[in-house]
């Protein structure tokens, strides 16, 4: 892999405390189609260190370096605080048009494997996301993967329809999106999300789902609380004799 412009921009943390925000994020329908987007953040300060010297960075370049088809994607540039952010989105109308796009499973690609499956009204999407950066760093690189693993965020995100019934993620965002947390030290990571269309809307979300055993906990806690006051109520009105 040959991603020397990421490389040299993970470089600049030694002088100052410079962002990158790597991201993958799907939109998923039940029928398989939806959009995918590649997005890459920097802040104003790597983006004035790279460019000071006569340099560009060229987030077409950088896509390309990732296995992107650039020619068909659209990449769109936006500002968020001091973040630059550009995303590179294409739409699918099949999921294995999606993985031609993102060039799933070849050697340049952030994602190694990906599959989407619906059986009646279960839909399963499974993949493997590999970030893994230090077999690119030269042994004489004046920092280390612990150190630019610092200055470096790394997420996939997924919507799908239905209530999320199973999955691996991490988190889940105000959207209400299914969040994967990565980090250099930790780059290579399973995805899972399995959701039923035929539960009602009403149902759990995703973020229920995840928090649910959470909510059990507390409500065994309060009945437990409950329980003992009025125990101790009882004792106190009909003390032993």
């Amino acid at each position: 892999m040959k991603r020397s412009l990421v490389l040299l921009a993970t470089f600049v943390v030694i002088l100052s405390a410079c962002k990158l925000e790597i991201g993958v994020e799907m939109q998923i329908e039940a029928d398989g189609s939806g959009s995918g987007t590649f997005v890459l953040s920097v802040d104003d300060q790597m983006r004035d260190v790279i460019e000071q010297d006569g340099r560009t960075l060229d987030p077409e370049e950088i896509f390309a370096r990732f296995g992107i088809d650039t020619s068909a994607v659209t990449i769109t540039e936006t500002r968020d605080g001091d973040f630059t952010r550009w995303n590179a989105t294409a739409a699918f109308s099949t999921f294995e048009e999606l993985k031609t796009l993102f060039a799933v499973g070849s050697e340049l690609s952030a994602i190694k494997e990906a599959s989407f499956e619906r059986v009646n009204n279960e839909l399963t999407l499974t993949g493997l996301i590999d970030m893994n950066l230090e077999s690119e760093i030269p042994a004489n690189a004046p920092v280390g993967i612990e150190t630019i693993a610092q200055f470096i965020t790394i997420t996939a995100v997924v919507d799908m329809p239905g209530t999320i019934v199973d999955t691996n993620a991490d988190r889940v965002d105000d959207q209400g999106r299914l969040v994967w947390d990565f980090t250099l030290l930790e780059p290579r990571r399973s995805i899972l999300a399995i959701s039923d269309l035929e539960t009602p809307s009403s149902g759990p979300s995703a973020a229920g789902y995840i928090g649910g055993g959470i909510g059990v906990v507390a409500a065994i806690i309060a009945l437990f609380a409950l329980w003992r006051r009025r125990r101790s109520t009882r004792a106190d009105e009909h003390p032993a004799t």
